[in-house]
């Protein structure tokens, strides 16, 4: 399954903390292979916010893997051998440089949704914008959009705006196949409003509106390059983090559907 995360507002919706919880509680208790990675490297802080687990060796970085796969010195099967390995189940793939020709990358990005049967579900953040050809790309073949909100009128009539544009761009017959588009309500604090009330105002059913619970102390312990820390001890059952262990369960049931399954993974056995 291909999972895209792409806020309306760039830089304003949290879109890379959402990519990175969905990849991590995916790796962590569904018993799959999963793939993050993302389109702008320029923006550093998907790598900044894995730390220590996010470098690697030259081979590792993007730019070295598509150079090997443009010069046929790299069977496409034999790409996981050179990600970087967060945590067994967990690949990514990022780069320090900004040389990579657009083409490549889009034929690197088509390969990997379209064509990699090393990954069963592979999380883009996407934050590149709407309108890059590479964005339009690959929302053209992911199964699964997450467009990330906060509390803010102006941001869900932008969100509103996105979704007709990204069902607009894609064909017809990708139509017919149901592709799901989910809004995600990011800093998620009742006492601003309830997701009842953001759920009308984005036109969508209660039950198709993923949240995410503000808590401060989980963003404390990210912003520290801790991330994978942060998830396991949420999705252990940390008291703190309560609230963010229910919102990444109901997220991946409602995204799995029928293969959704719930048992936590450590070091790679599941506990």
């Amino acid at each position: 399954m291909n999972i895209s995360v792409i806020s309306p507002v760039h830089g304003q919706t949290g879109n890379t903390t959402v990519a990175l919880m969905l990849a991590h509680a995916l790796a962590l208790t569904q018993r799959k292979n999963i793939c993050l990675t993302h389109l702008n490297f320029n923006d550093p802080s998907l790598a900044s916010a894995l730390g220590e687990e996010s470098t690697g060796d030259a081979s590792t970085s993007l730019t070295h893997i598509v150079k090997m796969l443009k010069n046929d010195s790299l069977n496409f099967e034999e790409l996981p051998n050179y990600a970087i390995k967060v945590f067994p189940g967990l690949d990514l793939y990022t780069s320090n440089q900004v040389t990579i020709e657009q083409q490549e990358l889009l034929s690197f990005y088509e390969s990997l949704l379209t064509n990699m049967t090393a990954y069963n579900h592979v999380v883009v953040d996407i934050d590149s914008g709407i309108y890059s050809s590479l964005s339009k790309s690959i929302l053209g073949v992911s199964d699964v959009v997450i467009i990330p909100v906060t509390h803010n009128t102006y941001i869900f009539d932008k969100a509103k705006g996105l979704k007709e544009e990204i069902l607009n761009s894609i064909s017809r017959a990708r139509r017919r196949r149901e592709i799901k588009i989910y809004y995600l309500l990011n800093h998620y604090n009742p006492k601003i409003s309830s997701y009842r009330q953001v759920a009308r105002q984005l036109g969508v059913k209660p039950s198709h509106l993923l949240t995410l619970h503000s808590n401060f102390g989980f963003v404390q312990v990210c912003n520290s390059g801790k991330t994978s820390d942060a998830f396991a001890a949420s999705l252990r059952g940390k008291t703190q983090f309560a609230d963010i262990r229910s919102d990444l369960k109901l997220a991946c049931k409602i995204i799995l559907r029928k293969e959704f399954i719930w048992e936590l993974k450590k070091g790679g056995e599941t506990v």
